[in-house]
């Protein structure tokens, strides 16, 4: 082979890889620009993904203000609740040491001397007093006698 017939043998390889290269050149760009677009949309995703963060960074801190202001809440409604308790008993105390100075022979009502020692059983000592439960007990008969007379003459 002579070098004349090398160059043509050479150009005609490279006319019959032209459309070869071409498309190959092709398919290379195509991937250039999916790669960029990956790119893109992997950059959007960790934008997302930031905000979301911040979002949820936010929402937490949010929850624990609100929780911590529901805490002291329940705290003060259960200062208050036992300051009312209290003050309660202080008035039931005072309506029986009333009673017991007007009425000498009687310790009080049912309901303030079967006061049960947990509320759980609060119920069952009212249903089981029935009708019962504002009885005033008295030390005896005579004392229910002048109690009833002192109380309907007045």
């Amino acid at each position: 082979m002579t070098l004349c017939e090398k160059i043509l043998a050479k150009e005609k390889l490279d006319t019959d890889k032209q459309p070869e290269l071409r498309r190959l050149k092709e398919q290379i760009s195509r991937l250039k620009s999916t790669i960029k677009s990956c790119n893109k949309e992997t950059d959007k995703t960790k934008d997302v993904n930031k905000k979301h963060l911040d979002v949820t960074k936010r929402l937490h801190s949010a929850l624990v203000d609100v929780t911590r202001a529901i805490e002291e809440l329940n705290e003060q409604g259960q200062n208050k609740s036992v300051k009312l308790q209290l003050a309660d008993d202080q008035v039931q105390e005072y309506h029986k040491m009333s009673l017991k100075r007007l009425f000498p022979g009687v310790p009080g009502h049912m309901t303030e001397l079967s006061r049960p020692s947990q509320k759980k059983y609060k119920l069952a000592v009212t249903v089981a007093m029935g009708k019962f439960m504002d009885a005033v007990v008295v030390e005896d008969e005579s004392t229910d006698w002048n109690t009833e007379s002192n109380g309907s003459s007045g």
